[in-house]
């Protein structure tokens, strides 16, 4: 065949893709109507309720613990606006938390002997 047989063969692959575009449209709407029973299935469930908010409480305090481990990390490295100072940042931040608690509050001298 000369040139005849490849516009064929063009026009076959090329409605053999249309057709397999047409199914998988199909297949994809008859999957968002699933999803959209299953959702409104699920939408008045407490219990489901109760553990997405636990779940979204439990990444929000994630998030804060993963910023005071930066924080600490900056802090032990000795980048601060003031210069290096390897280590004295989370001394400070542990004696001022020491301070406050109320085990030391109780030592002679107060609380203030204890954050010394």
């Amino acid at each position: 065949m000369t040139g005849g047989g490849e516009v064929g063969e063009r026009a076959i692959s090329r409605g053999q893709q249309l057709l397999t575009l047409q199914e998988t449209d199909e297949e994809i709407a008859q999957l968002e109507t699933e999803i959209a029973v299953l959702e409104a299935a699920l939408a008045g469930d407490i219990e489901l309720d109760r553990l997405r908010a636990a779940e979204r409480a439990a990444e929000a305090e994630r998030q804060e613990a993963e910023e005071r481990c930066r924080g600490v990390e900056r802090d032990l490295s000795g980048v601060s606006p003031a210069g290096p100072q390897p280590g004295a940042a989370p001394l400070r931040r542990l004696g001022a938390q020491s301070a406050g608690s109320p085990r030391h509050a109780a030592r002679p001298g107060g609380a203030q002997a204890a954050a010394r």
